[in-house]
Parts: structure tokens; sequence; C-alpha cells
């Protein structure tokens, strides 16, 4: 078995190269729909709840950020199709969660979704005899216990015979359908 030993800056730096590639600016969307997320944001972070707890109604955001209907649609929906709200279904009525787990402050381009992983110090970390990280982990050299599953899809060496019947329908019995079929008349036109 291939794998890659990582360290926790190695995590550090893989998710600091994935805000820079692969993520983007607030000043990518709208004005209003910045203003709309910055909004949402400082009132999850006033209501107490956790965001990840906290899902919304269109209503209860409109009583909270006092904007019209039509226009808390509109950016509503870009919020939604850049992937900074989710959008729930809970029966008749729609409800929404705060996906953007960035500052709406800092200008710098931000991934939503990766876990900051921070600095460990050294007695956090568990160094065995040997300088491994983990001495129960099993080794490439080592042998190892026989899987617990059988294979999935195994072979069997058994031929399976399959009975035929001449029963309704089949051509032996001259029967379609439980009824006799009856040859046509040459000189007769078949019309259904």
């Amino acid at each position: 078995i291939e794998y890659i030993e990582v360290e926790r800056s190695d995590i550090v730096l893989a998710n600091k190269l994935a805000h820079e590639i692969l993520g983007r600016t607030l000043d990518e969307m709208p004005p209003q729909t910045r203003k709309l997320l910055m909004l949402i944001q400082s009132w999850i972070a006033d209501g107490g709840k956790p965001k990840a707890e906290l899902h919304f109604t269109r209503k209860q955001l409109r009583d909270a950020v006092q904007w019209g209907d039509t226009q808390l649609k509109i950016h509503l929906a870009r919020l939604v199709e850049l992937e900074y709200l989710l959008l729930h279904k809970r029966g008749l009525t729609f409800c929404y969660e705060l996906l953007f787990d960035g500052d709406t402050q800092a200008d710098n381009a931000h991934l939503c979704g990766l876990i900051d992983v921070p600095e460990a110090s050294a007695e956090t970390v568990k160094i065995t005899e040997n300088g491994q990280y983990d001495s129960a982990q099993s080794g490439i050299s080592e042998n190892r216990s026989a899987s617990g599953r059988g294979a999935v899809g195994g072979r069997s060496d058994k031929a399976i015979a399959v009975k035929v019947s001449a029963g309704k329908g089949s051509a032996p019995s001259g029967r379609v359908n439980g009824k006799s079929t009856v040859p046509a008349k040459p000189d007769k036109r078949i019309t259904s």
C-alpha cells in the first residue's frame, strides 16, 4: 500500500495554497450581494448559535435586514449560486444555511469548507523510541491478518441448469395468451 506521510505544517500550506488558487474574493460579487452576505454573517453572529445549527427562512432574514422581498430574493439566489449559502427544503418552505466561513472585511481569496489546522506543540505529538509517530501502525513488511469478509462477486464452478418449459405463449403449444391460433384466409385482408 502506497501512502504519503504529511505533517501539520504540510496541511497548513495546502490550505493556504487552496485559498489562493481555488478561493474567490468577495470583489467578484456585486456590492449589494456582498453587503447582504455581511449582514447575514453579522446577524448569525449576534444570534449566539453556531452557524451550522442556524437555518433561516427568507421571511426571518427579511425581518432582520429590513430589505424588500424582490431584492432579497435576487441576492439570496446569487449567494446560493456562488455556494455561500446552502438551500434546504423543509416541507413547503425553503431554509438557508450560511456556508461562508471567511472574513467579509478582508479582501483576500477564500475557499469555504477548509478545516483550519493549528500548529501542534511538541507536547501534543507523541514520538516513539524509533522516531515514528505511531508505533501501533502496521508497517509495509509486517504480516497482516486476513480480511474479515469474503471476496465480493466470487466465482462459482457450478453450472446452473435452466429449465425450459413449453407453457403459455410458447411456440410448441400453438397457443398465444391461452388462445389457439387461427390461420388467416389468403383472400381476406387482415386489419387491426
